[in-house]
């Protein structure tokens, strides 16, 4: 999964999408599918299946629906762990949010809407991402910003939520950051990937989408 990520974002890079989140992650959904069969073509590990957009995850253990599985992450590679116990619980997904990172002329705090609204969501009981997979991902559109800049945003956040720090892996043009979480429900501990990207400037003139989700 992070394979195809890692070569989606520099097509990104490329030809960043302007407008909204949802503009950033309809694109990146694109940019994923041609990573994923330029890997083909290349003889790389890749997947037949695309990942889900903005679906629900597969139903609990349980005999009613709960809230977790009402919210809907914005990208979802699903599996089964043949290796599970129960059959009717093997499903597995390996989730991945889309946050916009940067933008210093935003009224709105960035940061704290990706550790809110992104990071904490693998956390939080009541969304639950990536529940029974041991990793995820993070993507951050970085806009007018630097990537030192964003992190040092996302620590200080980080540090006022009692979250653990990010850990850099490597500076390209997706840099890169690791994140080992303590999540009260399985799978725990919890490798979270954090994958940055140059997404241009805010001020490129995108038409907004107008689709109402619920996450």
């Amino acid at each position: 999964m992070l394979r195809v990520l890692r070569a989606a974002l520099p097509l990104l890079a490329y030809s960043p999408p302007g407008g909204n989140e949802d503009n950033h992650n309809r694109a990146l959904y694109k940019c994923m599918l041609h990573a994923n069969r330029a890997l083909r073509k290349a003889g790389e590990p890749h997947f037949d299946h695309p990942p889900a957009f903005e679906s629900k995850p597969a139903p609990g253990a349980g005999a009613v629906t709960s809230p977790p599985e009402l919210k809907r992450p914005d990208f979802a590679w699903c599996y089964i762990d043949h290796s599970a116990a129960d059959a009717g619980t093997s499903s597995r997904e390996f989730a991945v949010e889309g946050k916009l990172l940067g933008e210093p002329a935003n009224p709105r705090n960035l940061a704290a809407e990706y550790m809110d609204k992104g990071i904490r969501r693998f956390l939080d009981g009541g969304h639950r991402y990536g529940e029974s997979a041991a990793s995820g991902a993070m993507v951050g559109y970085v806009r007018d910003a630097t990537f030192v800049a964003v992190e040092e945003q996302v620590a200080e956040v980080a540090a006022q939520r009692a979250i653990p720090p990010l850990e850099r892996i490597q500076k390209e043009e997706a840099d890169e950051h690791a994140h080992h979480l303590n999540r009260p429900f399985p799978v725990t501990p919890y490798r979270l990937t954090h994958l940055w990207v140059d997404a241009g400037s805010a001020k490129s003139q995108a038409k907004p989408s107008t689709r109402k989700t619920t996450k």
